[in-house]
């Protein structure tokens, strides 16, 4: 979908992020309850996703805290880029709530002549606001106001963690495959 539920409000990075989730995995964050608000109301609260740049730390807290709303969805907060992971930016200054994106195809490149061994990642995303120094192929996939692209980048492999892509700034975030959804 190009537009969020209402068919009125064009969407974003976070929540396109979130609808790629739930369609490939039925996860919806758009519905989680917010466990802060429990007993305050009778009408539940839906846990507030925030910005692009919290999601990491909301992730790793669900990691640490099975009360956490996010808690039985997060399996890991790390630097391995795999299929059906969000890819979360810090902020920079062209985008200061930071950015996300679907990590929809990885590929693990072998070196070759002076090219080190390397990750090949596709991802989809939209707004993104950011500079765009890492993309090598992009797909324009817009519609009207709402601008979403499909790029391919590669980065090398980090020499310290070889299951991990050597770029600061970025992190992904794994969901649990087996999640009562």
């Amino acid at each position: 979908p190009m537009t969020r539920g209402d068919g009125k409000t064009d969407s974003n990075c976070t929540w396109f992020a979130a609808t790629a989730l739930y369609t490939a995995t039925g996860i919806n964050l758009h519905a989680l309850e917010d466990p802060a608000s429990a007993g305050k109301s009778e009408k539940k609260q839906r846990y507030p996703l925030g910005d692009a740049h919290e999601w990491r730390g909301k992730a790793r807290n669900a990691l640490n805290d099975p009360s956490h709303a996010l808690a039985p969805f997060v399996d890991a907060v790390n630097k391995t880029p795999k299929v059906g992971a969000v890819m979360v930016y810090q902020p920079t200054s062209p985008s200061p709530r930071g950015h996300v994106a679907w990590v929809e195809a990885v590929e693990r490149l072998p070196a070759e002549g002076k090219l080190a061994e390397r990750w090949k990642i596709t991802v989809i995303e939209e707004h993104y606001g950011g500079e765009n120094k890492w993309a090598h192929v992009i797909e324009d996939l817009s519609q009207g106001n709402v601008k979403r692209w499909r790029r391919t980048f590669e980065k090398n492999v980090d020499q310290k963690d070889p299951d991990a892509i050597d770029l600061d700034g970025v992190d992904f975030i794994h969901w649990k495959a087996d999640a009562d959804n």
